[in-house]
C-alpha cells in the first residue's frame, strides 16, 4: 500500500466520565476510502431519517446519541466497506495523573501506538495522511502535533521516506469522522459497559489491538 489513510476518533474521557478511554483508527487505501466514505453516508442519511434524535442539532449523526439498531446498521456497513481498524484503550485507573491533566501529550502518546505499526510494517509506503476531528486537539497545537508524529515517524521509526500530512475536519461536515466515532464507540463500550455485541461486528477488521498499560489493564 504506497498511499494510506487514517480516520482518527476517540470515545471516552480523560477521567471526569468513566475509566476507560480509546482512540480508534478506521485505515484506508484510495478506492477503500471512496467506498468507506458511501457507506457511511448512506448509513447516516437512513438513521436521520428512520431515528432523528440520533442527531445533534447541526445534524451529524452520533454513535452516543443512536438506539442500538442504527449502531448494528451503521457498524456492518463500516465492517463491509474499509480496509482495517485498529486502537488503544487506556484504562485511566492507571494513567499517571500528570498526563491526565496535560490531555494532548498523552492524546499524542496513545496515537503513536496506531501510526507505528502503519509505517514500519509497510515497507512500500510513500504517502500517509492523518485524519483528525479538530476537536480532538486543543486549539493552538495543531501544528505541535503534526511536528510530533512526523518526529516519531522521520526519526524515532527511520522512515523519512515517507510523506506525512496531517488534517483536521468537523465531524459534522465529515463522514469519514462520523464512521469512526460509531467505531470508537463500540470498543469503549467493550471495556466500559462490558458489551461485547457491537464490537463484534466488526472484529473481523481490527488488526491492532492495544490495552494501555498492559500490565495493570482492567485490573
Amino acid at each position: 500500500m504506497e498511499s494510506v489513510s487514517l480516520f482518527i476518533d476517540e470515545s471516552g474521557n480523560f477521567g471526569t466520565d468513566g475509566r476507560f478511554f480509546t482512540i480508534a483508527s478506521v485505515r484506508c487505501d484510495t478506492n477503500d476510502c471512496i467506498r468507506y466514505n458511501r457507506a457511511v453516508k448512506k448509513a447516516s442519511l437512513k438513521i436521520k431519517r428512520r431515528f432523528p434524535k440520533s442527531c445533534t442539532d447541526n445534524g451529524e449523526v452520533k454513535a452516543s446519541l443512536s438506539n442500538c439498531i442504527s449502531k448494528d446498521y451503521m457498524l456492518r456497513k463500516i465492517e463491509h466497506s474499509c480496509f482495517r481498524i485498529d486502537y488503544i484503550t487506556a484504562d485511566l485507573n492507571y494513567v499517571e495523573a500528570r498526563l491526565l491533566n496535560n490531555q494532548n501529550i498523552l492524546y499524542n502518546y496513545l496515537l503513536t501506538f496506531l501510526v507505528k505499526p502503519v509505517v514500519i510494517n509497510n515497507s512500500d509506503l510513500k504517502r500517509l495522511t492523518i485524519n483528525i476531528d479538530n476537536r480532538t486537539i486543543k486549539v493552538g497545537t495543531e501544528r505541535a502535533f503534526a511536528e510530533y508524529i512526523k518526529g516519531k515517524i522521520w526519526v524515532e521509526y527511520d522512515r523519512s521516506d515517507v510523506d506525512v500530512t496531517v488534517k483536521y475536519f468537523s465531524s459534522d461536515r465529515n463522514y469519514y469522522i462520523q464512521g469512526v466515532d460509531f467505531v470508537a464507540n463500540a470498543i469503549n463500550a467493550r471495556f466500559e459497559k462490558e458489551n461485547q455485541y457491537f464490537t463484534n461486528l466488526i472484529t473481523n477488521k481490527i488488526e491492532v489491538r492495544v490495552q494501555f498499560p498492559y500490565r495493570n489493564f482492567g485490573n
